[in-house]
């Protein structure tokens, strides 16, 4: 039996490098939406029963928009005329409460199977499938990993998850499970066939314990477009064997025609305000809005608390500061290039 697997979506309005459409959609969503409806058009047109998606189907689950619901609405209800069964897990993303229980996904349960707490094994068109929403905090998330049951004995399981994976993180960048927070396979429930993770952007495939990073279907930010483009796995659940199949929506922005900067072009001190106290920081911080990341070094501490203060997650690249910067201005494409010069402006006066 075959299926589909895929994962963060992350629908939304954004601003940058967007436009309004003649119907009055913003560009980027209707992009997740075509992602969306390739995905059910392929599906039908191969005869596909199952549709698995891991988690983040809109990118602020706790400001879902008229303009969503109606395409997303439209989109399931393709779904079921194609009688088509599709799982949705939630991630953090959609969540709208720490527990997760208030999210985005559960008002879509006519259309689709809602995911959102450990529930005991569903069984779906032949197959036995368990999953483990997001929670936002680490020892939630182990604890309630071990109320998920391990897989049935004789039938063909499948687990699905939103959240990081030490031996996913370590075999795409060494150490870096040392930086993030996240869960050992062996704290996974076991015996299932395949394991599919939401969450963490990048395509990873551990084959040695059937273990995969799905990857975000398509690009999101300046970090996501120097990944390889989206894609969505079909794959025969009986042998095992998968096709990667690319999804053919554009990109939010064109990296072939432009050319960004890497870290080594933009040091990492750019959102790095050095004040002198904290009147000087509220002074600051009262002309940005929510899109900035700025963190405050305060000239009076010793340089060691100050290198704390900066240590930065290794994985935030200077294309988000850079599209917060664009967002912050309005959005529209000609200031891209405006945000580059201005956050390497920035680097070198270290503001």
């Amino acid at each position: 039996m075959r299926g589909i697997v895929f994962s963060d979506l992350h629908l939304g309005n954004f601003r940058p490098f967007s436009r309004i459409d003649k119907q009055g959609y913003n560009t980027r969503l209707m992009n997740g939406i075509l992602v969306l409806r390739q995905i059910v058009d392929y599906a039908k047109k191969n005869r596909i029963e199952l549709i698995l998606f891991c988690g983040d189907l809109l990118d602020k689950g706790d400001k879902p928009t008229p303009d969503i619901l109606e395409l997303l609405v439209a989109t399931f209800r393709m779904l079921i005329r194609c009688k088509i069964r599709m799982v949705c897990l939630v991630g953090n993303h959609d969540q709208a409460s720490l527990n997760g229980l208030i999210n985005i996904v559960s008002p879509f349960r006519d259309y689709v199977t809602v995911i959102d707490r450990v529930e005991n094994d569903l069984e779906i068109v032949g197959l036995n499938v368990v999953g483990m929403p997001a929670r936002r905090d680490m020892e939630d998330l182990k604890a309630e990993l071990k109320k998920c049951p391990e897989n049935v004995p004789g039938k063909k399981g499948i687990f699905l998850g939103h959240f990081y994976c030490k031996e996913i993180l370590e075999a795409d960048v060494a150490g870096l499970s040392e930086k993030m927070e996240c869960v050992e396979f062996s704290q996974l429930p076991q015996g299932f066939d395949y394991y599919f993770l939401g969450d963490y952007h990048r395509p990873v495939v551990v084959p040695e314990l059937n273990l995969e990073s799905v990857g975000a279907v398509m690009h999101h930010d300046f970090g996501d477009a120097t990944r390889p483009q989206g894609h969505f796995i079909d794959i025969d659940f009986d042998t095992g064997e998968k096709k990667y199949i690319p999804v053919t929506a554009p990109m939010f922005v064109d990296v072939k025609d432009r050319k960004f900067p890497t870290k080594d072009d933009i040091p990492y001190d750019y959102y790095r305000v050095h004040v002198k106290d904290k009147k000087q920081r509220d002074k600051i911080q009262s002309k940005l809005d929510d899109s900035w990341n700025v963190k405050y070094i305060f000239e009076s501490q010793p340089k060691e608390a100050q290198e704390l203060r900066v240590d930065i997650d290794p994985t935030l690249t200077p294309m988000d500061a850079i599209q917060s910067y664009v967002e912050y201005l309005g959005g529209s494409p000609e200031l891209a290039q405006a945000g580059v010069d201005y956050f390497q402006k920035a680097a070198s006066a270290r503001l």
